[in-house]
């Protein structure tokens, strides 16, 4: 893969004969988000070029085709097929991956903030919401390399992709609901994450948000389906916990929630969950910090500050007591391409 200044793309496909490169074919050019069009227009408005000749170049580069990276790779496999008769394997940006090519990956890596997936694709995914199906997480990679760009005229990158984030987290909520999910603890849930959407930064927070909130919901009605029901006042504090998993939790904060003493609230709970509250808070802050580590590039010391241990030798401890491995040694098991 090649690029140039404006992140316009072009591929070449070698055709080889016993190891012998004969002929390079190139595809493109394409660019893979409307960041080429913001750069050349940068560079026209500080050129001194006439309006009309900038106009020109505008209206020739709106006639290049928006091809997601995924679907770039697919025709130049297809190519390779062609010119070879060889089949590359069926994830090719990892079996090809140029370091540029990785960069412009995880520049426009988000399931729904680099792409919108078909209705068939979106299907599978909210069964597995509905079903509580802790096995999702081919269909959900799937979803990321088959998806196609979509385009909103008028907005930014960054804020189209929020939109359709925001537009995800309402899907998967309905899901939810649909699934068993209290619709008031869906409904928190979605105002959650749509707020973490709305505050994001870059691309790459949306990306992990999407992926957390997927797996939220799935948990939740997995646990639904799956574990024996609680009293109401345990089951709101393990809801809330679940929603304020990346803050400091308190038994006493707990308390507040239900009306009861300290006491009788950790006695309570130990005796219907089989886990005292300090633990199951840290269990479940385990729980993410696991799917951080396996789907994102954060530190450990960033993820031990997002879930608000007071360090990161507190957090290895708790991490490595519940899962019986250090966190480093986890990512490197687990880590997801």
């Amino acid at each position: 893969m090649v690029s140039d200044m404006f992140e316009l793309v072009w591929l070449c496909v070698f055709s080889h004969r016993e190891g012998t490169v004969e002929d390079i074919y190139l595809l493109g050019p394409t660019h893979i988000s409307e960041r080429s069009k913001l750069l050349l227009s940068e560079c026209l408005v500080s050129s001194g070029f006439s309006s009309s000749l900038k106009a020109g170049a505008l209206e020739m580069f709106d006639q290049i085709a928006v091809v997601p990276v995924n679907a770039l790779f697919h025709y130049a496999s297809m190519l390779h097929y062609t010119l070879n008769g060889e089949q590359l394997p069926a994830y090719i940006p990892h079996a090809i991956a140029s370091p540029r090519l990785q960069q412009l990956q995880e520049r426009h890596a988000s399931l729904y903030a680099s792409s919108y997936i078909n209705w068939q694709t979106e299907e599978q995914l909210m069964k597995n919401i509905e079903e509580g199906n802790l096995q999702y997480q081919e269909s959900y990679y799937t979803a990321i390399r088959t998806g196609s760009a979509g385009r909103q005229k008028g907005l930014s990158s960054l804020h189209q992709y929020k939109n359709i984030l925001i537009s995800f987290t309402t899907i998967c909520c309905r899901a939810a609901i649909k699934g068993g999910l209290s619709p008031s603890i869906a409904y928190s849930m979605k105002d959650v994450y749509i707020a973490k959407a709305e505050n994001a930064m870059n691309r790459s927070q949306l990306s992990e948000i999407t992926h957390t909130m997927y797996d939220d919901f799935i948990q939740q009605v997995y646990q639904l389906k799956n574990h024996k029901a609680y009293t109401a006042p345990i089951q709101n504090c393990c809801d809330y916990i679940s929603l304020h998993i990346r803050e400091k939790l308190t038994i006493s904060e707990l308390s507040s929630l239900t009306g009861y003493t300290d006491y009788y609230l950790s006695r309570k709970f130990k005796a219907e969950t089989g886990l005292s509250l300090l633990d199951y808070i840290k269990q479940k802050k385990v729980e993410v910090a696991e799917k951080l580590l396996a789907s994102t590039n954060l530190t450990v010391q960033e993820i031990s500050e997002q879930l608000s241990f007071c360090s990161r030798c507190h957090f290895s401890e708790t991490f490595q007591k519940f899962t019986g491995t250090t966190p480093t040694q986890y990512r490197e098991e687990n880590m997801r391409l």
